[in-house]
């Protein structure tokens, strides 16, 4: 290995924990006054005492080509219309300064790694919402070159907006690798992420219901490969490499649905993170660790706001209890890390707070009061929607609105993945709580990993059933109902909670 392998190998490989994800609404929405200050108040400045090691920046990229940073290759998104009156952007570049310079000082001065981050297709530019007009006509390369979108703003295909980009058009893929290269030669940044999640959709074929071909395969691979050539050669240059992170679907059958050939280029060594769901969960985290384990890659599941229908059960899952349990789950899977997306669904206060606690430690994190749920973001839904994913799913999607309805005389079952909480050293209490359609029918036997359970207590169409320890495991848990009743059953959600005592 030469000189420049050993310190890509050793910056991939390094500890990282928690990797926080802001999506650059701060420098559009949040500030009074256009100063860094300012900036940095809104989500950033409370990271520097806290477990965060990784930062990544979205510099808007909605869509592709529109940036809030001072752009020379796309077009800047300074416009102040509609919802859009408190954009600093424009006055920062006008100070001599911009959203990402600003970011990138603070963490190199703060000793925090960070990302930039683009959005390989957002499609905010055509959500039908009040905004999105004004967006669309911010890109001037989509203005300029309205044959290479998939259709156009007018037109909505089946699966995605009419305004995503077509990367089977060349001058899209210069476009991104343009944009890429004009990031790493002004900006100190560590590394790039091309996330693949906002929004799904490249190719005419999946926006029209049919799977990307074998070719447009390799055309997107190629680009991947050309963005990865250009980290090296400019790392090089430098004498530190640019570390390069993906984030995608959670199932490799699906990436290559859309045109992702995910499994290829960590097998050609073009990825250096790997980041997985986001709207979406497909499969349990420990696919995705397997995956980019078997290449020696990093691996670090997505946690996002749940989209459930429902909003009571949507609030449910956006506490910071049920953030403790998402990230137990990723801990006990075996993977590097957490990246949070945003704030996951949790409210300012609360994403200081569990940022601050010990979620890099799961010895520690474990005698803190949490809860799990069967199914966090259910079946799922992409904004401006996508190829059809209900498919590839391979793990409960329980939630009000996708119930288990358990037949008269039948029996059925879930499952639930906990973390290990047995590693820390306070006693806990195990309480699992079912949420019913209807008033809880007491003939109904409810197991949990084989045992069966008498009932608690009942309020309303909710019954609570107290768990021995024993039998918690970490890892998948069976929840088996068996109804001996005349009457169908419908069981709503199910969580259990951890408490200290």
């Amino acid at each position: 290995m030469t000189d420049f392998e050993v310190l890509k190998q050793n910056a991939r490989n390094k500890t990282r924990r928690v990797l926080l994800e802001n999506d650059g609404c701060d420098t559009v929405y949040e500030c009074s006054t256009a100063d860094p200050k300012e900036l940095l108040k809104q989500r950033t400045l409370y990271l520097s005492d806290s477990k965060v090691d990784t930062y990544f920046y979205c510099t808007w990229s909605s869509g592709l080509g529109v940036y809030t940073h001072n752009t020379k290759v796309g077009s800047i998104f300074n416009t102040k219309d509609i919802i859009f009156k408190n954009n600093k952007t424009q006055e920062f570049i006008d100070q001599g300064t911009d959203c990402l310079k600003i970011m990138t000082q603070y963490c190199n001065t703060n000793n925090i790694e960070i990302f930039w981050t683009m959005r390989m297709n957002d499609v905010h530019d055509n959500h039908g919402a009040e905004y999105s007009k004004t967006m669309y006509q911010s890109n001037q390369f989509k203005l300029d070159s309205p044959d290479c979108m998939i259709a156009t703003y007018g037109d909505r295909p089946p699966y995605g907006a009419g305004t995503a980009a077509d990367f089977e058009k060349e001058k899209v893929r210069q476009l991104v690798l343009d944009s890429f290269r004009e990031v790493m030669e002004n900006y100190n940044v560590d590394g790039i992420l091309l996330d693949f999640f906002r929004h799904p959709v490249f190719f005419k074929e999946p926006a029209y219901g049919t799977p990307a071909t074998q070719a447009q395969l390799g055309i997107m691979t190629e680009l991947v490969r050309n963005v990865n050539m250009l980290a090296d050669e400019l790392g090089r240059k430098r004498n530190r490499p640019f570390l390069m992170a993906v984030r995608v679907p959670d199932s490799v059958p699906f990436c290559k649905t859309i045109g992702l050939d995910i499994e290829k280029w960590l097998k050609e060594g073009l990825v250096d993170l790997l980041v997985t769901s986001s709207y979406l969960q497909l499969n349990h985290w420990e696919y995705s660790v397997a995956l980019g384990h078997r290449y020696n890659i990093p691996v670090y599941p997505s946690l996002d706001e749940s989209r459930v229908r429902d909003e009571n059960a949507r609030k449910s899952r956006h506490t910071l209890k049920a953030f403790r349990g998402r990230v137990m789950n990723i801990l006990n899977s075996g993977a590097d890390g957490v990246f949070i997306f945003n704030n996951s669904g949790l409210n300012r206060d609360n994403l200081i707070s569990c940022i601050h606690e010990p979620l890099n430690n799961p010895t520690l994190y474990a005698d803190y009061d949490k809860d799990y749920f069967v199914s966090i973001r259910g079946v799922g839904a992409v904004a401006g929607s996508c190829f059809p994913h209900n498919k590839y799913i391979n793990i409960p999607v329980l939630n009000p609105h996708h119930p288990i309805v358990i037949k008269a005389d039948n029996k059925d079952y879930t499952f639930m993945e906990m973390g290990n909480d047995a590693l820390g050293c306070q006693p806990k209490t195990y309480t699992l709580k079912l949420f019913f359609k209807e008033s809880f029918p007491k003939e109904v036997n409810v197991f949990f990993n084989g045992e069966c359970f008498s009932l608690d207590n009942t309020e309303g169409n909710t019954a609570t059933f107290k768990i021995d320890e024993k039998l918690i495991k970490a890892g998948t848990n069976i929840i088996f109902m068996h109804n001996p009743s005349r009457e169908d059953v419908t069981l709503l959600d199910a969580l259990v909670q951890v408490r200290l005592r």
